[in-house]
């Protein structure tokens, strides 16, 4: 590994000890850590093994049973994971493989397995291959947590640490976010359930840092909706314009009627506030249901509400599917949470699409050993989608694209609907949010429907016909 500084604009030392300003942050460097920056000149890469021999040259060998390239590795990582130094690997991405992949998912399988053995890198698949498949299904900090257990070179080692190290100081971020969150909506008397993220990594993962976690999702009561999005405006987040502003307008009715969440953002964090679970309504339990069965954690060290087990494994299954079963990690999600005897303690059966999800897992990752007999029905209706989702899993991307052909998004919220089996009254529902999504009605004042649709499906044809004709344009 190869690494020179990163965007360092003014450091001030004094015995032996730096202080360096970062990306808009102040940073106070160990002894250590100031003489590694050091040994790095500006617009210079410098290899971690001479940064390791300068170490040793100065401070001497640590005392048995110290290794001095592990410290030092230690050092130059936590240094990259604050930005002082940055990794001098090429800049054009390395693309996923089919046997990347194939080894990514070996990889996976030999860590949810009993196998002692340390797992090693296929020699046909290179360090790039395997960390950008990595990467493009959010299992790095899951690889570095358990990297004990896998034989890999050492660059593509410590690249994974240094991923992962960098995971662990946005959930420090989260985490102090969630808090405050909280706080707000206890204030205000609304109930809250934390899930996905922060609480999904702590309950199946056993830590908030070994998934990682984008943003915060909360869950409230339909009826504590308004109440919950005013604790958390006053609190910080600001309310994103796509979506209708709490009011007596049928943009508001429309949008809480139809959809199941909308965004608030503060300077550190996204916070996804949800009135219902899915966008399944009619096979989704309550949120009273879901309360009466809650699970408390600690996180950070605050007790926090969420999901029971079984809930979770359930919600995280229905949400890959909704996702197309695209990227593996949520696939480990499921896998974990099947693989803990205090998950099967059912209250409801899972829903066909939630079958699918958990067969999926176990035909990649291996059958749980304590999962009941459901994991074999779960295979057997996985088993017509399992070539599918293979192939999807070279080429899919690391995050979500939106459809650009009109209907795309309707086409497969439809599709979501057969696949969950739900009831024939959510197609209503459905077609009703595609033809009146909420970017659309954002500005409507309008308190009745006969008074808004028609005015916004006149304009929703307009901003179509002007599509199409910008596109005809655009190919010939």
């Amino acid at each position: 590994m190869r690494v020179r500084r990163g965007n360092v604009r003014d450091a001030v030392t004094d015995g032996g000890r730096s202080a360096v300003y970062v990306d808009g942050q102040v940073i106070v460097l160990s002894e250590m850590a100031t003489f590694i920056l050091d040994t790095v000149p500006d617009g210079v890469a410098v290899h971690i093994d001479g940064i390791e021999s300068s170490v040793v040259a100065e401070f001497g060998p640590p005392p048995p049973p110290g290794d001095a390239k592990m410290l030092t590795r230690g050092q130059v990582i936590d240094l990259l994971a604050h930005g002082v130094l940055i990794d001098d690997a090429p800049t054009v991405a390395t693309a996923p493989t089919v046997r990347s992949t194939e080894s990514l998912y070996a990889a996976l399988a030999h860590l949810r397995s009993t196998h002692q053995s340390r797992w090693h890198l296929p020699n046909d698949v290179s360090p790039a291959e395997f960390l950008a498949s990595a990467r493009q299904h959010h299992v790095l900090p899951f690889l570095a947590h358990h990297s004990h257990r896998l034989d890999l070179p050492t660059d593509l080692d410590a690249a994974m640490t240094a991923a992962s190290t960098r995971v662990n100081a946005s959930v420090r971020v989260l985490v102090g976010e969630l808090a405050h969150a909280l706080e707000a909506l206890t204030r205000a008397d609304v109930r809250a359930l934390v899930f996905k993220g922060l609480a999904l990594a702590t309950q199946a993962y056993g830590h908030a840092s070994v998934r990682g976690a984008g943003d915060l999702d909360l869950l409230v009561s339909p009826q504590d909706l308004v109440a919950a999005h005013e604790a958390l405006v006053r609190a910080g987040w600001r309310h994103d314009p796509t979506y209708p502003r709490p009011a007596p307008s049928w943009a508001w009715r429309h949008m809480v009627r139809t959809g199941y969440e909308l965004t608030l953002e503060s300077d550190v964090s996204i916070l996804d506030l949800h009135w219902h679970l899915s966008p399944m309504k009619s096979t989704s339990p309550s949120f009273d249901d879901l309360w009466r069965r809650r699970e408390v954690l600690d996180i950070g060290g605050r007790q926090v509400p969420t999901l029971s087990r079984y809930d979770a494994l359930a919600h995280s299954a229905a949400h890959s599917a909704k996702d197309q079963w695209r990227w593996l990690r949520s696939l480990l999600d499921v896998h974990l949470l099947a693989s803990d005897a205090r998950t099967w303690q059912p209250n409801r059966r899972l829903r066909h699409d939630e079958l699918v999800t958990l067969g999926l897992a176990v035909l990649a990752l291996g059958r749980p050993e304590t999962a009941p007999t459901v994991v074999d029905q779960a295979a057997l209706a996985a088993l017509p989608h399992r070539e599918r989702v293979i192939a999807l899993h070279v080429g899919t991307e690391q995050s979500h694209v939106p459809p650009e052909t009109p209907g795309t998004t309707l086409a497969r919220s439809l599709r979501a609907i057969w696949r969950s089996r739900s009831s024939v009254t959510e197609v209503p529902r459905v077609v009703s949010s595609s033809l009146l999504p909420t970017w659309l009605t954002v500005d409507e004042q309008a308190a009745s429907a006969a008074a808004a649709v028609p005015r916004l499906l006149s304009r929703r044809a307009r901003l179509m016909t002007r599509r199409v004709m910008r596109r005809d344009a655009s190919t010939r």
